[in-house]
């Protein structure tokens, strides 16, 4: 129970006080009869991730607003330590042979796809 209420606070910090950053997307459209309407999600930061041919399995990834508010791809690193104050962090962790920065997934209201 107690970390169910740490991991809520913890959100509720970041929708207070974190900073909006829009990503790239590289989407691919699935139906799924189950499921409904949803989009995967595949985000464009995580192929230049990979393309840094990492051996960590958990990093940070830096990355600077452009004019646009897109995060545009800095560096990698292993802490959250030495960041300029423009350079935001963005979470990562290897999963099996993906990656992960994020929701993987959106679901599309029913009929509003």
């Amino acid at each position: 129970m107690f970390y169910f209420h740490y991991s809520v606070n913890q959100q509720e910090q970041i929708i207070d006080d974190g900073q909006l950053i829009l990503l790239d997307l590289e989407p691919v459209d699935p139906r799924s009869i189950m499921r409904g309407d949803y989009m995967r999600l595949r985000y464009g930061l995580t192929n230049k991730i990979r393309s840094e041919k990492l051996e960590i399995k958990k990093g940070f990834c830096v990355v600077e607003l452009d004019s646009n508010g897109v995060g545009q791809f800095l560096r990698i690193q292993e802490n959250s330590n030495d960041i300029a104050p423009n350079e935001y962090l963005i979470e990562f962790y290897g999963t099996g042979r993906d990656l992960s920065i994020g929701a993987d997934s959106y679901f599309f209201e029913e009929s509003q796809a």
